[in-house]
């Protein structure tokens, strides 16, 4: 499944549900609009190595909840929006954000922040369930009621 442009650029969607094999998924919104309701972008395993990855193609990603729920695929989320050493925005407005799955930024930084970008002081939580590497910045804002969670590690191999 593949989405470009941006998704409630004018008038925000009251919700956004996408279930797929793999997602490539554009912006979400503007500076402002996206999603008012909760947006959940589901990725199940299929055949091959990258079967079950969410690809972040965008830069801005404007709503309230998110769950990015990948599957067991090698790189299951990937941020790849823009031009090399882009930065890519995750805005909730005081509203979680959780990743399910190993996140490769590809040398691109990612912001994920729930507290509105300072406007919702409280914040929201931010969990990923899995490693996150790749050359990126990555800059976590949960405020000062939100709890920032990176759980898991990449196995490697003994000989």
């Amino acid at each position: 499944m593949t989405i470009t442009g941006a998704t409630g650029n004018g008038t925000a969607l009251t919700g956004l549900t996408l279930t797929g094999n793999d997602i490539s998924l554009g912006n979400i919104g503007g500076l402002a609009a996206g999603v008012s309701g909760a947006s959940s972008v589901t990725a199940a395993d299929g055949a091959g190595p990258d079967a079950g990855s969410i690809t972040l193609t965008g830069t801005t990603y404007n709503q309230n909840q998110l769950s990015l729920n990948a599957g067991a695929a090698t790189n299951a989320v990937q941020v790849a929006g823009g031009a090399a050493a882009a930065l890519t925005t995750i805005t909730t407005s005081a509203d979680t954000v959780t990743v399910t799955g190993a996140v490769d930024l590809t040398a691109r930084g990612l912001t994920a922040d729930s507290t509105t970008a300072g406007g919702s002081a409280a914040g929201a939580d931010i969990g990923f369930n899995q490693p996150i590497d790749g050359a990126g910045a990555l800059t976590l804002t949960g405020g000062t009621l939100g709890d920032v969670t990176i759980t898991g590690r990449r196995a490697t191999a003994r000989r």
